[in-house]
């Protein structure tokens, strides 16, 4: 896929953003069937649909946990800083189909369940925080509920998002340590506000105002940068979510 330019920039880079598949970055780790018989009131705590939200963020009030005294190989064991995505979703509608969630410092470690797939980044070629931001475009969740399958219960695929298209910068954008480039996507870090830059385009500064993703596009329109306003095309291919 050809690279393209957009018109959102980040300060100190000038190049393309390359074109690739999700698992030429990325690899998913199923969960595992844990035994409903070993669940419990006290024990290790099991990640379930109804902890994702919309927002990238985990829901771990008591309401939302299950747990479990079952032992499981340590690839089932998710800590802080790990990028999870919902398989399957009980409400027919979708809301939550193919929405990740980033554990942060202040969740704690779940073991991985059924139907739900760790996403484990190749840091040297993409930023978990730009696949976080791409999975919760309008582009992304219109092809995993355009792909899905039941009716009821509707259900994606590790193929399917694996077989997604994007668009990341061929080199990661420099920021402090303590900031993200995406503050209004659900990254646990600072945000960034937008400037005019003096060549008429838009950079990018650390600011206290983080950005806020617009309203919900329409379906044939799509950001120019993840999350973020602008206008375009969704690719006609099945295969493809342009960002």
């Amino acid at each position: 896929m050809s690279g393209v330019v957009p018109a959102l920039r980040f300060p100190g880079f000038e190049g393309e953003w390359v074109g690739s598949r999700f698992s030429s970055v990325a690899q998913l780790q199923s969960g595992y069937a844990f035994s409903s018989e070993l669940f419990c009131d006290e024990g290790s705590l099991l990640v379930i649909p109804k902890n994702f939200s919309k927002n990238g963020r985990g829901k771990f009030a008591a309401a939302f946990c299950k747990r479990t005294t079952e032992k499981v190989d340590k690839k089932f064991q998710c800590k802080s800083g790990d990028l999870l995505v919902l398989l399957t979703d009980l409400n027919p509608s979708c809301e939550l189909l193919g929405r990740p969630l980033l554990l942060t410092k202040d969740d704690e470690p779940v073991l991985l369940n059924q139907r739900i797939a760790q996403i484990e980044v190749e840091e040297s070629l993409a930023r978990k925080d730009l696949i976080l931001q791409f999975m919760q475009t309008a582009a992304f969740l219109l092809r995993i509920r355009e792909t899905a399958t039941g009716s009821t219960v509707r259900h994606t695929s590790n193929k399917t998002i694996l077989s997604t298209h994007l668009f990341l910068p061929s080199l990661p954008p420099r920021t402090n340590k303590n900031r993200s480039v995406f503050g209004g996507g659900g990254c646990q870090a600072g945000g960034f506000a937008a400037q005019e830059g003096r060549a008429g385009g838009v950079q990018i500064r650390p600011d206290a105002t983080a950005f806020r993703p617009n309203p919900p596009l329409h379906p044939r329109r799509r950001p120019t940068l993840p999350g973020l306003g602008g206008e375009g095309t969704v690719g006609r291919c099945p295969t493809t979510a342009w960002v």
